[in-house]
């Protein structure tokens, strides 16, 4: 099997590795997403937090190579990035409270909408979230505070965090947490139907 994998593989990855350094053996859209969400539009503004395709270099073959595109959006993302330094902070807690969907829910269902998702069935689904999420909250601090193993839980919700602060606030970087988040609230519900029957049987109104 391994030597199979070897054979059909070897040629794009020495292609790969040609074109686009080491870097490129994991992803060359990284340099794309970067691009989009470290320009004037995406750091200042209504749309702070977002990625706008219009700071990108779209691939024109042969003219610009997808190796030349990816090579540019890092470049262009890294200058500005380090020109604006003192913004990068904000920018990075708007984009983790966009993907929580906390910030601006209405412009990020029309944002995300363009990604072919039907507006109407997100914003319903975002009061659900909204909804739960106190109960979330409340079990995932219980989890945690009980059990060790809740640290697991928590860890992939600060690396989603992570990621999206690195990258651009959108909910579909929440995917991954949505379990978590289901687990907390029915652990949350949990925790407060018990201390109320608890209380109930210790007399306590």
């Amino acid at each position: 099997t391994a030597l199979a994998f070897l054979v059909v593989s070897t040629p794009w990855l020495v292609y790969v590795v040609h074109d686009f350094g080491l870097g490129g053996l994991w992803a060359t859209d990284s340099a794309k997403t970067l691009a989009g969400a470290n320009c004037p539009s995406t750091y200042y503004g209504s749309d702070i937090g977002l990625w706008d395709h219009r700071c990108t270099t779209p691939v024109a073959w042969p003219r610009v190579t997808e190796a030349d595109a990816a090579r540019t959006n890092r470049s262009r993302a890294t200058s500005y990035t380090k020109a604006h330094l003192a913004r990068a902070p904000l920018v990075a807690a708007v984009r983790v409270l966009r993907t929580a969907g906390l910030y601006h829910p209405r412009q990020q269902r029309d944002f995300e909408a363009i990604e072919s998702r039907n507006g109407r069935w997100q914003f319903v689904a975002w009061w659900c979230y909204v909804l739960l999420l106190p109960a979330a909250v409340y079990g995932l601090i219980t989890i945690v505070r009980q059990r060790r193993a809740g640290l697991v839980v928590l860890g992939v919700l600060v690396a989603i965090a992570v990621a999206s602060a690195v990258s651009d606030g959108n909910q579909r970087l929440r995917m991954a947490a949505e379990p978590e988040i289901l687990l907390g609230a029915a652990a949350g519900v949990r925790s407060l139907w018990l201390r109320r029957v608890a209380r109930g049987a210790a007399g306590i109104p």
